[in-house]
């Protein structure tokens, strides 16, 4: 991973592209401090976002803007919290729900900081699946921790979803099924891109690939058509097994997804 710039950003917030220029900034930063030569072609993905500041009337560079959580309430009692950053969630939370507490003179304060966030387990110690490559059990334990059973429960029962979404990379295709069965994903960019990493770690691969127009036999459970030619047809037929989807809407959401990705730019600049 390669970060990150700062800059203030005033276009659209529905996709964020990563600038031309922003790309060459770091990349020209690596090359010196490592003394490598890194050109756009080198890069597996990238991504850009725009994190809300609270705004202070002040003319200072974003850059030396507080990334301090602020907690407003106003006179009809809303609470509104701002600022702060996405590995502060839980800090966040813990503040908006003591001052509710606080303001009706509760003794209940928030427990966040007492519950652990899923069930860690060791890798070697997940059951072996016919068909799941070795290296996937570690990033699945990473991943999922205790929770990785269900993944590997669903290649067990159905054998397609024990492949790799992506050949040479640790993601299965029931990591999809899973997704979308237990974590409200409804799209083929819900599980490459905010599910899965593979939309940043292997997009160039994953937009290289290219789709059949038939559904896949192995996503389908085996219910004829030939098997899908690319991982985000295969992706899409996962899916349209779980949600129901018929054959001309699973093309149009593999379609989707290229626009997504074009829009979000995940490829990098050329």
């Amino acid at each position: 991973m390669i970060g990150t710039t700062d800059n203030d950003y005033d276009g659209p917030l529905e996709h964020v592209k990563p600038s031309a220029q922003d790309v060459e900034y770091l990349l020209s930063a690596v090359d010196e401090f490592f003394g490598v030569s890194l050109g756009p072609q080198d890069l597996t993905g990238a991504f850009a976002g725009v994190r809300p500041l609270i705004s202070t009337g002040d003319a200072r560079k974003s850059v030396d803007i507080s990334r301090k959580a602020e907690l407003y309430e106003t006179s009809s009692g809303m609470l509104t919290i701002t600022g702060g950053k996405l590995t502060t969630w839980r800090r966040m939370a813990k503040m908006t729900v003591d001052r509710l507490v606080e303001r009706e003179a509760r003794e209940a304060p928030c427990r966040t900081h007492e519950i652990p966030l899923g069930q860690p387990v060791d890798a070697a110690e997940l059951p072996r699946v016919p068909g799941v490559a070795e290296e996937s059990y570690a990033a699945l334990a990473g991943r999922y921790g205790h929770a990785a059973r269900d993944v590997l429960t669903l290649a067990a029962q159905r054998p397609q979803l024990a492949r790799p979404i992506l050949p040479g990379m640790p993601d299965l295709l029931a990591e999809a099924a899973l997704a979308a069965r237990l974590e409200q994903a409804r799209t083929v960019g819900d599980v490459l891109l905010r599910r899965t990493r593979l939309g940043l770690l292997a997009a160039r691969a994953l937009l290289c690939e290219q789709d059949g127009e038939d559904s896949g036999a192995g996503a389908r459970g085996g219910r004829g058509g030939r098997e899908a030619s690319g991982p985000l047809r295969m992706v899409a037929d996962v899916l349209a097994g779980e949600l129901g989807w018929s054959s001309e809407r699973t093309a149009a959401e593999v379609r989707r997804f290229r626009e997504e990705a074009e829009a979000e730019g995940i490829a990098g600049p050329d």
